[in-house]
C-alpha cells in the first residue's frame, strides 16, 4: 500500500501581517509637544543613533579598561571621571568618524581579523593594528643630542597614518 500527500503551501497574509505589526511595534516618546519641531521620523532617527553612544561606553565592561578596579570617595570624583570618560569617548567617535570618512573619500580599505578588506573597521581594531609602533630614543655623543626615531610602521600601519592626515603624519615623522 502507497500513500502520498498532495499539498500547496499557502500564506496566511492577513496573519503575517498581523505578526509583523505585533513584532515591531515600540512606543517612542518626547516631552516636546509642538509636531512641527520634533516629527516621528526625526524621534526615531535620534532614537537609533542612541545605539551608537551606547556601544561607545561598552569599553567599561572590558578587562582591559578595568574599570572593577576604580574606588572613588566622593561625588566629585565621580563626576570627574564621567566627565573625562564622556571626553575620551567624544574624541573616540571623531576619531571613528574621520576614519571612516577617509576611507570612503579615497575608496580604500583596511584588512580585518580575517585579512578581509574592508571599509568599516572599527577604531578598536585599528588601535590593534598600530600595536608594536614604537618610538626609539638614541643618544649621540657626537652631537650630544637626542635622536627619535618611530620603529615598526609596516605599510598598513603608514596607510593608517595617512588616512588620519597631516598631524597624524606629522608626529610620527613621515611628512
Amino acid at each position: 500500500m502507497d500513500y502520498t500527500i498532495e499539498a500547496v503551501p499557502l500564506l496566511d497574509t492577513v496573519k503575517k501581517a498581523r505578526t509583523l505589526r505585533r513584532k515591531g511595534a515600540f512606543v517612542l516618546a518626547t516631552n516636546e509637544l509642538d509636531k512641527t519641531q520634533m516629527q516621528a521620523e526625526m524621534i526615531l532617527r535620534n532614537y537609533k543613533s542612541q545605539q551608537s553612544v551606547e556601544q561607545g561606553f561598552r569599553f567599561l565592561k572590558e578587562p582591559q579598561f578595568m574599570a572593577d578596579t576604580l574606588f572613588l570617595k566622593s561625588p566629585e570624583r565621580i563626576e570627574a571621571l564621567m566627565v573625562a570618560m564622556c571626553l575620551c569617548l567624544l574624541i573616540y567617535n571623531f576619531a571613528q568618524h574621520k576614519l571612516t570618512a577617509a576611507l570612503e573619500v579615497q575608496k580604500a580599505t583596511l584588512p580585518n581579523q580575517k585579512k578581509k578588506e574592508i571599509a568599516n573597521p572599527t577604531l578598536k581594531w585599528v588601535f590593534q593594528l598600530m600595536e608594536g609602533v614604537a618610538i626609539v630614543e638614541i643618544y649621540d655623543k657626537a652631537s650630544q643630542q637626542w635622536q627619535s626615531m618611530v620603529t615598526n610602521l609596516h605599510p598598513i600601519r603608514q596607510k593608517i597614518l595617512k588616512l588620519f592626515g597631516g598631524a597624524a603624519l606629522k608626529i610620527y615623522g613621515i611628512l
